[in-house]
């Protein structure tokens, strides 16, 4: 399994949906996620510690494996088929029981965040879709700047490899 973390949420603007970037704790590997609007939004405020004053559903959920006496021990994201990633929020109880639920990546995302519980791809998935990192730091000053001037404009995914090319 490939230990990963939240590097950025971006827009594509090819079809303006969020883009969750996952980089390997292990490399400065990058896998992208699209992922629905919702779910990029409690991704989002997360990572800035926002709050509501009522809970969101990824809180509420939080609360409720809370009052069940629940651990999210760690989320996998264990297969991709037909283009789209399948996850497993894999849970503890307080007597060492184990529960797999399957879910959505984006939703495990989000809740892994909220629960600080680490996120792991499987290893296969990760080699097969990831990409160099354009955040890596020992990235060439120029196109670093390009990078930047890049996703503060409306971000299109599909020149995003233009920026992982070793060229």
């Amino acid at each position: 399994m490939e230990r990963v973390r939240v590097k950025a949420l971006l827009v594509d603007t090819s079809n303006n949906a969020p883009v969750v970037l996952l980089e390997g704790d292990s490399n400065s590997k990058v896998m992208p996620i699209w992922i629905g609007q919702n779910e990029a939004l409690a991704i989002s405020l997360q990572l800035q510690g926002s709050e509501f004053e009522r809970p969101l559903t990824h809180d509420l959920l939080k609360s409720v494996l809370d009052k069940l006496d629940q651990s999210l021990e760690r989320v996998i994201i264990d297969d991709l088929s037909n283009k789209t990633y399948y996850a497993t929020l894999v849970l503890q109880g307080p007597d060492g029981e184990t529960l797999k639920i399957d879910s959505r990546p984006s939703d495990s995302i989000a809740l892994a965040l909220r629960t600080n519980s680490p996120i792991f791809v499987d290893e296969e998935i990760f080699q097969d879709v990831a990409m160099e990192s354009p955040f890596d730091e020992e990235f060439e000053d120029e196109k670093g700047e390009e990078f930047e001037d890049f996703l503060e404009q409306k971000m299109d995914l599909r020149k995003f490899k233009d920026f992982t090319d070793d060229s």
